[in-house]
């Protein structure tokens, strides 16, 4: 039975037309690739006014757009896309609420309502500095007036008087300061960051305010329906969507060619876009804020789908692990992100792929992610922690993420819970109507899952950082009664004597503060004295290389260093 032809249904709703389209954009055939640009065709012409409406369409474009069966098809799709803007405008001068039902969506046209950190604050007030202001009707719903607190401390001192006076609302007040020359948002900023305080003050400071704004999108290159990474080629998807060719496994040891950091112009294009595209979905991810341009690195997968790493500037790096941020893109949309902390052999991995690219290659995208670890950072074992797959999470739960992880060859950590995965597994395999009672997602969701690439291996073992951390609260506490400073003046000597680097000359602010971090943890270490001349020089060049312009260097010569993983473990055990 043929399917009637879209163009011979004159009378056809536009809230139908959506719904087809939607229906046929999983769907690959020659036949349904010239259906989906017909539909294109006639929907490109008419309005559409209800918001629910046009944010499905908006999707199911962007969805078109990523994975396109035809160059007709992506043409089509990409100028909807980029005239978004037109759209909402259109709608919003029909109906005057329609910008209501967009809000926080991203789209072109929208508002963008978040508190966003201290750090993504200076981004937006650099790259939009007309586009964001202070949320008044937002902030003045909150429960404490936290900027008044703060406004003292950048006011001059004779302002203080107005200041205090109970009559004088903080709106009011932040209005009259900045003037009329610039915005209220502006001003704060700026004047917080000129003040005497050091940055972690500044920092501080806001992140306590927890200061709504809001960002007028208008038709920016940031948002959702604008925002592109170039693309060298575009993949074009001609048959059904895959899974990763010979197992989850031999997919991620397949070879990759050595990953190499982008020069510093597209390193910065590649972290304004992965920022863009967090902010506009009010997300944040602590080494997209501290991004270092000096360690930006873009895999390609293939079939259109390219990976961005990006590594953390210095002073804001983790302790021991080497904490990178993840950049998912198909045919130059972002489709997602994730973050890698990479630690001896292991990784512990989180990734998301945003909802509107869902039911597309979710697992070969993830095995793409393993496969650069592995490749770059030398890791053999990876962690996904419980909140992934629903503990606290209710999408995790309802999406069945354990069997999404479990049918990739993840398993549990603890022993119970990974026979219960077999029992209920073994249920699935027997009748395929089964479905795990949600009581069972939830106490499959209490532990976090891991993945050997040796399967033969056993069990990963974890080291435990806290209990790390630990052992160096104690040492400090019972050895320089809790004086920090102290101990960190006594290990930064004891450390520097016994790996033989007397001279500090040829090391660079950052690599001297990163050996002076890391000497009250190895201070721990009972018998350093007795190591091996070849593995202390191994630690030293370790310590300096965890502040080094890129981390890679630290990840790499940790992973060789199996006395210091023997030491730290026996440490925990202790």
């Amino acid at each position: 039975m043929s399917r009637k032809s879209p163009t011979s249904r004159k009378e056809t709703s536009i809230r139908e037309l959506i719904g087809e389209l939607g229906s046929l954009s999983r769907r690959f055939s020659p036949e349904d690739a010239q259906a989906k640009v017909r539909l294109l065709e006639q929907i490109r012409s008419r309005p559409i006014r209800s918001a629910r409406l046009l944010f499905r369409y908006h999707e199911i474009l962007c969805f078109l757009r990523a994975y396109p069966d035809s160059p007709a098809l992506l043409r089509s799709s990409e100028e909807e896309l980029q005239n978004f803007e037109a759209r909402v405008a259109l709608a919003t001068a029909d109906n005057e609420y329609t910008p209501e039902g967009l809000r926080n969506t991203g789209i072109a046209g929208t508002v963008v309502e978040y508190p966003f950190d201290f750090d993504m604050a200076l981004w937006l007030a650099e790259k939009f500095p007309d586009d964001v202001v202070i949320d008044w009707e937002a902030y003045d719903d909150a429960e404490t007036d936290n900027l008044a607190v703060v406004l003292p401390l950048l006011a001059s001192w004779i302002e203080n008087d107005n200041l205090d006076n109970p009559e004088q609302g903080t709106e009011d007040w932040v209005t009259v300061a900045a003037g009329s020359k610039q915005n209220d948002f502006r001003w704060f900023l700026s004047s917080l960051t000129a003040s005497p305080f050091r940055r972690e003050i500044q920092s501080y400071l806001y992140e306590q305010i927890e200061l709504p704004l809001q960002w007028l999108l208008g038709d920016s290159d940031v948002s959702r329906s604008r925002a592109r990474y170039s693309a060298k080629r575009t993949y074009y998807q001609r048959g059904p969507i895959m899974r990763p060719k010979g197992g989850f496994r031999r997919e991620i040891v397949r070879s990759l060619p050595p990953l190499k950091p982008l020069p510093k112009r597209e390193a910065n294009n590649v972290i304004d876009l992965t920022r863009g595209a967090l902010l506009v979905r009010q997300r944040e991810l602590y080494p997209v804020d501290h991004a270092n341009p000096a360690e930006v690195f873009l895999a390609d997968a293939g079939r259109g789908i390219q990976v961005a790493i990006i590594g953390t500037v210095p002073e804001f790096r983790l302790p021991l692990e080497a904490d990178y941020a993840a950049f998912l893109i198909k045919n130059g949309l972002s489709i997602g992100y994730g973050v890698g902390a990479v630690l001896f052999d292991r990784v512990e991995i989180a990734i998301n792929v945003f909802d509107t690219f869902r039911g597309g290659e979710a697992a070969y995208i993830l095995a793409q992610f393993f496969r650069i670890f592995h490749h770059n950072f030398g890791v053999t074992n990876f962690l996904i922690r419980r909140y992934q797959i629903g503990y606290e999470n209710e999408e995790g739960l309802a999406a069945g993420a354990y069997w999404f992880y479990y049918k990739l060859g993840l398993r549990s950590f603890d022993e119970e819970i990974a026979e219960l995965a077999e029992e209920e597994f073994a249920k699935i395999k027997a009748d395929k109507r089964y479905r795990t009672p949600r009581k069972i997602l939830k106490k499959l969701a209490l532990s976090d899952m891991y993945l050997r690439l040796n399967p033969d291996a056993g069990v990963y073992e974890e080291l435990s950082l806290s209990k790390l951390s630990l052992a160096a609260t104690k040492r400090i506490g019972e050895h320089y009664k809790g004086d920090r400073a102290a101990a960190i003046r006594a290990a930064t000597r004891r450390l520097s004597k016994i790996l033989d680097v007397p001279d500090w000359k040829t090391c660079s602010p950052d690599e001297w503060e990163s050996f002076r971090r890391l000497s009250v943890l190895f201070d721990v270490i009972p018998d350093l004295e007795t190591w091996p001349v070849r593995d202390r020089k191994a630690l030293a060049q370790i310590m300096r290389a965890k502040g080094k312009p890129g981390e890679t260097d630290f990840a790499r010569r940790l992973l060789k260093h199996k006395r210091l993983k023997q030491a730290l473990q026996a440490i925990v055990e202790h």
